[in-house]
C-alpha cells in the first residue's frame, strides 16, 4: 500500500507516518523547507518537497494512483497579523489536494479535521450534533468547518474521503500544542487555571484510526475521535506532578481569562511578537469542547484506552527531551 501524506512533518502528522511504516506502507511524505524533514532508517519513507497552496507543487510530488492521501496539514495558529494565511492554508490548500487527489485517482482521501467544526456545546457532542464551527469567534475554528465543506464539494465530485475529528490530542511530537503548557508551567506564566473542560485523545491510537479509516471508514461519514474528558483542575494537578512544581494553582473565572487573552493580543500589536495567550486562545481555553466517539469504536475499532495520566506522561517525556536538545551546544547536536 501507498500513501501520500501532507503534514508529515507536524505533531499528528509524524505520528501517522510512523504507524503506516510499522504496518508496512510506502510513504511518500509533502514537505515545505528541508529543515523540518525528520530522518529515518527505513526506505518506506519517501520525502517530496510541496506546498499544499501550490497545486502545481502538489501535482508534481503526488505519486499517480496512491491509494491514500491523508491530509492532515493545517494552520492552527491562534494569533497571526496576516488572517489570510491561515485560510489559504486551512481551505484553499485543502480544495487543491482534493483536487489533485481526484486527477491522480486516489482510491481514498482521509481528511483530519477537528472537533472545533462543531464549535461549542454545552455538553458533549457526536457526529449528529449541529456543526456551529463558522459561528465561533475563534478563526481556526471556522477555517476548519469551510475546509470540511470544500471536501463535501468534492465527495459530490467523486471523491471516496472520510473525515476524522480528534479532540485535542496529547502525545509525542508536540511542539506547538498542549505541550506548551509545560512551558507555561516552568517560566510561572499561568496566573491561575481557565474554567474549561476538554475531551483528550492520544495522538498514537489517533494516527492509527487514521489507517483504520482507510479500511473500514466509510465515504462522507465524519468520525470523531475522543478520549478522557475532564476539566482543567485534573490537568494541572497532573502536570504539577511530572514537573514537581509546587505552586498552587486556583481556577479563573471565564471573563479574567479573556482579559488577560486581550491584553497579551493587544501587546502583540505593538510587539509583532506572538503573545503567551491570545484572546482566541482564552476562547478556547474557557469553553467546553467534549465529545463521544462510540462511532469510532463501532465502525472504525477505535481504541482510546490510554488515560490521561499516561498521555501527559508520554507527553512530558518528549518536552523535556527537546529541552535537553535546547541545551546541547550546536556541535554536541551535529554530533
Amino acid at each position: 500500500m501507498h500513501a501520500f501524506v501532507t503534514g508529515a512533518t507536524g505533531f499528528l502528522g509524524r505520528n501517522v507516518v510512523e504507524q503506516l511504516i510499522l504496518q508496512g506502507w510506502q510513504v511518500t511524505a509533502l514537505y515545505r523547507t528541508p529543515c523540518k524533514q525528520f530522518s529515518s532508517d527505513t526506505l518506506q519513507l519517501h520525502w517530496q518537497q510541496g506546498d499544499i497552496t501550490d497545486i502545481d507543487s502538489l501535482r508534481a510530488a503526488m505519486p499517480p494512483s496512491v491509494d491514500a492521501v491523508f491530509h492532515l496539514a493545517c494552520d492552527t495558529q491562534a494569533w497571526r497579523l496576516d488572517r489570510r494565511q491561515q485560510y489559504q492554508t486551512n481551505v484553499t490548500g485543502t480544495e487543491n489536494l482534493c483536487k489533485v487527489a481526484l486527477e491522480k485517482r486516489a482510491i481514498r482521501f482521509i481528511h483530519t479535521s477537528s472537533i472545533a467544526v462543531y464549535g461549542f456545546h454545552n455538553g458533549a457532542v457526536d457526529e449528529n450534533s449541529e456543526m456551529r464551527g463558522m459561528d465561533c469567534p475563534v478563526r481556526y475554528f471556522r477555517s476548519k468547518f469551510l475546509a470540511e465543506e470544500v471536501v463535501r464539494e468534492y465527495i459530490e465530485k467523486g471523491l471516496d474521503a472520510v473525515i476524522l475529528n480528534p479532540t485535542a490530542v496529547i502525545g509525542p511530537y508536540d511542539n506547538r500544542s498542549w505541550v506548551k503548557l509545560f512551558d507555561c508551567i516552568k517560566e510561572d506564566q499561568l496566573p491561575g487555571i481557565p474554567p474549561g473542560r476538554k475531551s483528550f485523545c492520544y495522538a498514537p491510537e489517533v494516527a492509527l484510526a487514521h489507517i483504520q479509516a482507510f479500511i473500514l471508514g466509510r465515504s462522507g461519514e465524519n468520525y470523531i475521535l475522543s478520549g478522557p474528558t475532564t476539566d482543567f483542575t485534573e490537568v494541572f494537578q497532573i502536570l504539577s506532578a511530572y514537573m514537581q512544581h509546587s505552586h498552587p494553582m486556583y481556577k479563573l473565572p471565564s471573563w479574567l481569562v479573556k482579559l488577560r487573552g486581550l491584553a497579551c493580543t493587544l501587546r502583540a500589536l505593538i510587539t509583532q511578537k506572538e503573545p503567551d495567550i491570545s484572546l482566541q486562545n482564552a476562547y478556547v481555553l474557557c469553553a467546553n469542547v467534549t465529545a463521544e466517539s462510540e462511532k469510532a469504536k463501532r465502525e472504525l475499532q477505535y481504541k482510546n484506552h490510554t488515560s490521561l495520566n499516561e498521555m501527559l506522561g508520554t507527553s512530558y517525556e518528549w518536552w523535556l527531551s527537546q529541552q535537553t536538545n535546547k541545551q546541547k551546544s550546536p556541535q554536541q547536536h551535529l554530533a
